[in-house]
């Protein structure tokens, strides 16, 4: 069910809108949005491949580069959950 409303939100188009919040001048506010990708990536591969579609790959990759330590992680991990590899290249 959750899945299904995580579907609809992200078909909506806030995911462009959302991966400005990486490059914003909080850390916090970075970090949190790192998250919310993350929490959507992690349920089907589907919902990372809406992610990937919106710009999400390349504002993941990004935040990466652009941040250091903790901060990194949750970016990270949105890789590592369900993003298949032939996106990232």
């Amino acid at each position: 069910m959750l899945e299904h409303y995580l579907q609809i939100v992200v078909a909506a188009g806030v995911f462009p809108t959302i991966f400005m919040s990486l490059k914003d001048s909080d850390p916090q506010v970075r970090r949190n949005t790192a998250i919310v990708v993350r929490e959507v990536c992690k349920h089907t591969v589907e919902l990372a491949q809406l992610v990937l579609s919106g710009g999400g790959g390349a504002a993941i990759v990004e935040n990466v580069t652009d941040t250091c330590g903790s901060e990194r992680l949750p970016s990270m991990k949105s890789f590592l959950l369900k993003i298949p590899i032939n996106h990232l290249v």
